[in-house]
């Protein structure tokens, strides 16, 4: 039996691996900003209100900040 993989020549099979490469890369790059923005609003909140201050921030800012 044979399998449509064995059909399908090289170049249209490299497009479909780099798509895919492609499309992980993306998922990656969310994963790793999702993370990014979580570490900094939890390092924010941590914060007191004065060193909070001295940076130009207020607690009410920190949830539109790390939305950027």
């Amino acid at each position: 039996m044979r399998t449509h993989a064995a059909t399908i020549s090289a170049p249209v099979r490299n497009s479909i691996v780099l798509r895919v490469a492609d499309g992980y890369a993306k998922v990656i790059g969310h994963v790793r900003k999702y993370y990014d923005q979580r570490s900094n609003i939890t390092t924010l909140r941590s914060m007191s209100d004065r060193e909070l201050k001295d940076i130009g921030l207020s607690r009410s800012d920190l949830y539109r900040i790390t939305r950027r």
